[in-house]
């Protein structure tokens, strides 16, 4: 029979070595990156400042309501490619989103049917309860996910010293810390990203060892999911599926290619609900998505083709002009944005990694495809409009681990024998990686206004009634923090009647992105009147206020007298109303 001794030294060994000890040691890092990251939220945190944040909250809140997947934030191009397919009759009040993908949004309807905030706007509450309470602990969550499989992939393929080092660089950098509270997919994007490298490097470790077939399955279908899901967070991710089949059959010149198709078939099964649903609403399996390449382009200048009730596309234009747009924005998306993508020494030690060997096989097939990877999405990012979110911030995690690993390859010369030189260094390393997020903190949080102003924003909204329609620079703004239908605001007067015939608005909302605009000359000029309180004759709304009080940093016009009974009724309106 077993001595006490004997298993009381067992139960210490399992704690010192075995699972316990490992348990443990994750949860003081999740700890700490919990810590982390909730001490910057509640540091940093001023409320959302890009338009993709406001448009997916919106977008989940009309999911978690009942309403489908359906959008507040109305653009009149989407009026122009809705009217297009034969029998659809646009409705603003129930118009289908054909520009964004749903998984996002979907995550987040799902947050706020568990949690159930308030969707009505405080005036005297400095945070927004949705935000704080749903949104942007999801975005932490989703972060704190990719720390775990991070350290996970990196144990693979390099060891423990990688492995933490990667995920210390990781938690400390201040573009993922600025990324779990933005409110953006980018969180999404990159555990979704982490996770499919680590599950195709688990299948392609399983096929060579000649695991049994059902693992194997496993594994494919896990991959598959994984593929499809970062897809429809954004339609950039397409890129990511293909390089991932081949990576699971160890590339291009071995025997794998209907093991690839296959997976490239499960990926396509998945997403064809997604698919057929678009061809339903709009007639196109992309809705308007594949439209926005044409942002910024010779034919159409910034976004003015989403602020057109029928904008002009002609093939051999748009041709030329996507090919002129790519020439002009790839050298610059490679010399600028991938150095500038996360932690830039870091960044740099995986470019240099590139060319280095690492000797395993599948350590260096997935450095590849990582590379060429990111190449892809920066040519789709070339041509479509780089969102905020930043679709190459999503290899992030890939990249800090190659970096780090090349950083200890060089750690290996005869320079650094002496271990405590390595210490000194991966310190270091460790800490230039920290610095922007320190200074971050150290300064002052930068407030969303201009332009947003949650209060103003709930305020004129709440002047017009819940079927009324608002027209707005900022539509994504009003629909979420106003809950209105809000329509973006066309380039010139005459496009504003144009879209007024179809739809009628009862409001006008006109902040300093478009008060910032130069109105001498070109599209924007027939605003300057209204901008100025001279309303031409036949314009629908004469009625207006500015705010803030002694400023006319913002402009609200409506049809009517709306804003003196409602002052009565309000016991904090924003400054400015009369």
């Amino acid at each position: 029979m077993e001595s006490l001794e004997n298993k009381v030294q067992d139960v210490v060994n399992t704690f010192s070595e075995g699972f316990v000890s490992r348990l443990m040691r994750g949860s003081i890092f999740l700890v700490i990156a919990l810590m982390a990251f909730g001490f910057y939220f509640l540091d940093q945190f001023r409320g959302f400042r890009d338009a993709e944040s406001m448009e997916y909250a919106q977008l989940a809140r009309n999911m978690s309501t009942g309403r489908g997947y359906t959008t507040s934030c109305v653009r009149p191009s989407d009026m122009w490619y809705l009217s297009q397919k034969a029998g659809n009759v646009f409705s603003a009040a129930n118009c289908q989103d054909i520009r964004n993908p749903p998984f996002f949004p979907a995550v987040l309807s799902l947050g706020f049917k568990i949690v159930r905030p308030s969707f009505d706007l405080k005036s005297d509450s400095p945070a927004f309860a949705p935000e704080t309470r749903v949104i942007v602990p999801v975005c932490i969550f989703f972060t704190v996910m990719t720390v775990m499989i991070l350290y996970l992939l990196a144990l693979q393929l390099f060891g423990r010293q990688v492995a933490i080092t990667s995920v210390l660089i990781f938690v400390l950098s201040k573009s993922v810390l600025d990324d779990s509270i933005s409110g953006l997919p980018a969180s999404l994007m990159a555990f979704l990203v982490t996770a499919v490298c680590y599950a195709a490097m688990n299948f392609r470790n399983a096929k060579d060892r000649k695991r049994p077939a059902g693992l194997l399955g496993y594994l494919f279908v896990i991959t598959a999911i994984l593929c499809a899901a970062a897809f429809l967070t954004s339609y950039k991710m397409s890129v990511l599926a293909p390089v991932i089949a081949f990576f699971m059959v160890a590339g291009f010149l071995r025997r794998g290619w209907m093991t690839a198709g296959l997976f490239l078939v499960l990926v396509c099964f998945m997403i064809s609900p997604w698919l057929a649903r678009n061809w339903k609403v709009s007639g196109g399996v992309f809705g308007i998505a594949p439209y926005t390449a044409l942002h910024d382009t010779i034919i159409h200048r910034e976004d003015s083709f989403d602020r057109q009730t029928a904008p002009a596309v002609e093939s051999s234009m748009v041709v030329k002009s996507l090919k002129r747009k790519f020439m002009s924005r790839f050298p610059e998306i490679c010399e600028m944005n991938l150095r500038t993508m996360g932690n830039g020494l870091v960044i740099c030690l995986f470019l240099v990694s590139v060319f280095h060997k690492f000797g395993r096989d599948d350590v260096d097939s997935l450095k590849w495809s990582v590379l060429a990877v990111i190449i892809f999405t920066a040519a789709v990012t070339a041509v479509f409009p780089e969102d905020s979110s930043g679709a190459l911030k999503a290899y992030l995690p890939l990249v800090i681990i190659y970096g780090v690993a090349f950083f200890f390859t060089v750690l290996e010369l005869d320079e650094f024998s002496d271990a405590g030189w390595k210490v000194v260094m991966t310190g270091v390393l460790v800490l230039v990686s920290a610095l922007p997020a320190v200074f971050g903190i150290a300064g002052t949080a930068r407030s969303a206004y201009p332009p947003y102003y949650p209060p103003f924003i709930s305020y004129v909204s709440n002047l017009l009634k819940p079927e009324e329609n608002i027209c707005t620079d900022i539509p994504w703004a009003t629909a979420w923090y106003g809950r209105r239908t809000s329509i973006l605001l066309p380039q010139s007067v005459d496009g504003f009647l144009k879209i007024n015939d179809k739809v009628r608005l009862s409001g006008l909302y006109i902040t300093t992105v478009t008060g910032n605009r130069p109105f001498a000359s070109g599209p924007w000029r027939s605003w300057l009147p209204v901008l100025n309180g001279k309303v031409p004759k036949d314009f629908p709304l004469t009625h207006g206020i500015t705010l803030p009080e002694g400023t006319r940093d913002q402009l609200f016009l409506t049809d009517k007298d709306r804003w003196v009974p409602d002052v009565e009724k309000k016991s904090v309106p924003p400054a400015g109303a009369k």
